[in-house]
This record gives structure tokens, sequence and C-alpha cells, in this order.
């Protein structure tokens, strides 16, 4: 599975779930949003968007630390940068400074909108988060 088909199949099965932005400490006193998945038949289970994937398609709940084997249950080519993107994981370090990856901020802007948390245009969508908070810039 591509990139392209695994973010296709994401946008058939995003009204299976409530998506969501999960706030979570970078470790430098900023903050990462983790793109999430609620199972609107299983609302105690978040998953990230391959483990939504895998929910759907083989019924079986896969942990976001678990990223790899939900990359090998999809057949998925590049499952890392899945990961990446979702935990918000799209800078990189060069010397005292963070400069953006540029095409994993697209990867991420390109999940945020199959699942409905962005819409086209690039301006936030209506979709909560579980504590709003302000993007940090790195």
């Amino acid at each position: 599975m591509t990139r392209t088909e695994f973010i296709d199949q994401l946008a058939r099965v995003r009204d299976d779930f409530d998506w969501i932005l999960k706030p979570c400490p970078n470790g430098t006193g900023g903050v990462r949003h983790h793109i999430r998945a609620v199972p609107k038949t299983a609302p105690r289970l978040v998953l990230d968007p391959l483990g939504a994937l895998c929910f759907v398609r083989h019924h079986t709940p896969v942990r976001p630390s678990e990223w790899a084997r939900a990359g090998e249950m999809l057949g998925l080519a590049a499952p890392g940068e899945i990961a990446a993107v979702a935990n918000d994981q799209t800078w990189a370090g060069t010397g005292p400074r963070r400069e953006p990856i540029e095409y994993l901020q697209k990867l991420r802007q390109r999940i945020e909108n199959a699942v409905g948390l962005r819409a086209d245009s690039g301006a936030s969508g209506a979709s909560p988060t579980l504590n709003p908070a302000p993007r940090d810039t790195p």
C-alpha cells in the first residue's frame, strides 16, 4: 500500500471515528499535537491513523507505539513516516535551529484533510482537540 492509498482509505472510513488533535508535551516545554482516532463503536480506544485503519480492516486495535506492526498488517510501504506525521514530528534539528521537513508537513496536511481535521483551504477544521491549545512553532 502506498501513502496515497493509505490516505484514500482513511478518508473512506473517517466517519467511523471521532478525530482529535491530542496535545502532548514534546520534552522541550512545547506541545506536539498527535492525530488520534476514537472509534464510535469503542469510545474508550484512542488510536493513531495506522491503528484506526487496522481497527476497520482487521478488527484489531493496534496501539500508536506499535506503528511498525500496524504498517505490516496494512502492507504499508512507509509506516514510519505516517507514525511521525501523526505524532507531529515534522521538524528536524539543524544545529541550534529546527527546520521544517516540507514533505512530512505536506503529508500531515493530507492526513488532516482526509480525516476532517483541516479544511482543504488550510484553515483549522471543526473537529475538537482533547485540550485546545495553539500550535507552537519550534
